[in-house]
């Protein structure tokens, strides 16, 4: 839920082009959010940098963690979000 003024989400890349599709910031804690709809997928896939202490990655049908990192599927992920109350 993206209510809070302190709550931020955006891209991230670095100067040699290594990137992170969305940087969730609640309060002042971040989550790496990556989206690779594929068969196969592991926490190797994802890019880390240390200012991020928590992952989450989509995924095609995989569902399970790996010590900080969540593999969720997609469709699951969307289904559970809440409906927002207002629009931009």
């Amino acid at each position: 839920m993206m209510r809070e003024p302190k709550t931020f989400l955006w891209f991230y890349y670095n100067t040699r082009g290594k990137e992170i599709d969305n940087i969730l910031r609640l309060d002042d804690k971040y989550t790496a959010i990556e989206i690779k709809y594929q068969n196969e997928v592991s926490s190797r896939d994802i890019w880390r940098t240390p200012q991020v202490r928590d992952y989450a990655i989509l995924t095609k049908e995989d569902q399970r963690t790996e010590g900080n990192v969540v593999l969720a599927p997609v469709d699951l992920t969307l289904a559970i979000l809440e409906k927002p109350h207002q629009t931009l």
